[in-house]
């Protein structure tokens, strides 16, 4: 797979071009190629918002590529407060709803709901969606630098590959205000 060079290519870049590029209508199903995107969305919702908390790091993302885990990834990151936390963990719950074309809950999501809807937190499920509709296309071109930075295993740990993908994304991203960050550092 070619490395890319300037990551601003991923503005240009869409999804047919990054299933191309994988092969994947060589390796997958529709139904199954429909369930790997989504997890690369869900997972880079789950990058993008970590991002956007000041101090968080990014120590990895995981898509995985082989069939009998599609539609399944799993996020990395550290060095959160409490609702940055929680909004991190309901971002990718909030992509899933935006992707949803039935309009019901997010099928895949219910894990990220239980662990991030917290009473004292309801606020941060409506910065989440917010964040979501407005970083929509950031997500999207980062899902795709994800796929096509990753490792056969679909794998992008801690290294320089993940480090410039996060120093491009963090040159984009609206900054969440975390009020929990606020009240330490007051």
């Amino acid at each position: 797979m070619p490395k890319i060079k300037d990551l601003n290519q991923l503005h240009t870049i869409d999804v047919v071009d990054v299933c191309e590029e994988l092969d994947i209508p060589f390796k997958m199903n529709t139904e199954e190629a429909i369930a790997f995107m989504s997890a690369a969305y869900h997972e880079a919702a789950h990058m993008v918002a970590c991002c956007a908390c000041r101090g968080a790091s990014v120590g990895g993302v995981h898509v995985y590529a082989d069939k009998k885990s599609i539609g399944a990834g799993l996020f990395d990151g550290a060095a959160l407060a409490q609702d940055e936390d929680h909004f991190v963990t309901l971002a990718g719950y909030a992509m899933e709803e935006l992707l949803a074309d039935d309009g019901g809950p997010p099928k895949y999501a219910d894990a990220d709901f239980r662990d991030g809807h917290r009473r004292g937190y309801e606020w941060v499920l409506d910065e989440a969606r917010a964040f979501v509709r407005e970083h929509e296309r950031l997500i999207v071109h980062s899902a795709h630098g994800i796929l096509l930075l990753a490792n056969k295993q679909g794998s992008l740990t801690d290294g320089p590959e993940l480090q410039r993908l996060v120093r491009w994304v963090r040159g984009q991203v609206r900054p969440f205000q975390s009020r929990e960050r606020v009240k330490t550092s007051a």
